[in-house]
């Protein structure tokens, strides 16, 4: 989920994902530059843990 970010997030695919092989894949697409701070979260039933990380996102390079 997006904490916070100077436009929306979007996410591939949204919502829950489940996890195969111990390994989760989530696609974020970003708006537009700036400075995001997304949230992982992790349930199993029993124990749940989550985590936040801080994305900087730069403008592409323009090609002449």
């Amino acid at each position: 989920m997006q904490i916070r970010g100077p436009a929306k997030v979007n996410f591939e695919p949204a919502g829950s994902t489940p996890v195969t092989g111990g390994k989760a894949s989530i696609t974020a697409r970003f708006q537009q530059p700036g400075t995001y701070v997304l949230r992982v979260a992790a349930n199993d039933g029993a124990l749940s843990t989550k985590a936040d990380v801080t994305i900087t996102v730069t403008a592409a390079a323009s090609t002449p």
